[in-house]
């Protein structure tokens, strides 16, 4: 018997319109810090419209180990968008299918938690997420990271393909500016920069 492909559902779907608007002339590649990463066509903006694509049209289950991973992997940083000459909203694409993804809610129970763990603990307080960038930083610093790759215990997890996108954390990593930059000219009024975890 043949498994019916499931595809996405309500009104949070990806637009189709969307969808289509990418006419695939690969821009957003050099742009895309997961393709320049992996060199992957599917961890690519246009290889993951392709997906999203594939699952709209019945071609590839929303819940392929594949679709579902590469989603998980955007950092939905935008930069392709700047400089697309189609003007294809691909984070209104990937935030739908991430919504269409967490609606079946049929993740194992080790995702669930650790997604719990990241977003409600660490990404909800500025002070543990310093704390937990420390501790990642040591990790790196200390040698344990060498040891930890040459024992093969990340691939045995699913975790060596994301240890090995982890960036070289600096010691000022999420540390607190108090860099004061003087008005050039005459003084209008006072900016304050907000500095988030891309931008830190």
């Amino acid at each position: 018997m043949l498994e019916t492909l499931q595809g996405f559902s309500g009104p949070d779907s990806p637009p189709v319109d969307v969808i289509r608007s990418c006419v695939h002339c690969g821009f957003c590649l050099p742009a895309c810090p997961t393709y320049r990463e992996t060199m992957r066509e599917r961890s690519s903006p246009r290889g993951r419209i392709w997906l999203i694509r594939a699952v709209s049209e019945g071609k590839l289950d929303i819940r392929d180990e594949t679709f579902q991973s590469e989603m998980s992997l955007c950092l939905n940083c935008r930069a392709c968008e700047a400089v697309c000459p189609s003007g294809v909203q691909y984070g209104e694409l990937v935030e739908s299918a991430r919504a269409q993804i967490q609606q079946l809610n049929d993740a194992p129970k080790t995702h669930r938690l650790a997604q719990k763990v990241a977003f409600d603990g660490l990404f909800a307080s500025p002070t543990r997420f310093r704390a937990a960038s420390q501790a990642m930083r040591l990790y790196q610093r200390s040698g344990v990271q060498k040891a930890v790759r040459k024992s093969g215990v990340l691939g045995r997890m699913g975790l060596a393909e994301k240890e090995a996108m982890l960036p070289q954390l600096s010691e000022k990593f999420l540390v607190p500016g108090h860099e004061h930059w003087p008005a050039r000219g005459a003084r209008r009024g006072t900016v304050a920069l907000l500095s988030g975890c891309i931008m830190s």
